[in-house]
């Protein structure tokens, strides 16, 4: 019913509202441009590697080519799994690691978050 994400600068924290993801950072609710609580219908923990951007070398890049574990949190509960992502021009798919079937997504607002292996906790 909850995640925490440890991003090292900042904490995030998505807790289950019956319906959707409540989203929180560092304690306070995140909203959009009209005040409006931001809860996505599901939200994907896509555990990746970092290394210093071309464009910055001070800033992090995320490596989203390759593969690593996931969890997909919708409808109340977690589905871990794991991502692929072969190049740069191709999407990212979410399968059950076992038998490589397609985590399915339900329709609505999905937020895909990306830490660090280890760096997340579900309760």
């Amino acid at each position: 019913t909850s995640i925490s994400i440890d991003y090292g600068t900042s904490q995030v924290q998505y807790q289950w509202n019956g319906s959707s993801w409540d989203r929180s950072q560092d304690g306070t609710p995140t909203v959009d441009s009209d005040g409006v609580r931001t809860s996505p219908t599901t939200v994907v923990v896509q555990f990746v590697g970092y290394r210093p951007s071309p464009a910055d070398p001070a800033s992090p890049e995320a490596i989203s080519i390759g593969n690593g574990d996931a969890w997909v949190f919708t409808d109340g509960h977690v589905v871990r799994g794991s991502w692929t992502r072969p190049d740069l021009t191709s999407p990212t798919d979410y399968v059950l690691s076992d038998t490589a079937t397609e985590i399915p997504i339900l329709p609505g607002r999905t937020w895909i978050e990306l830490p660090r292996p280890g760096r997340a906790a579900a309760s």
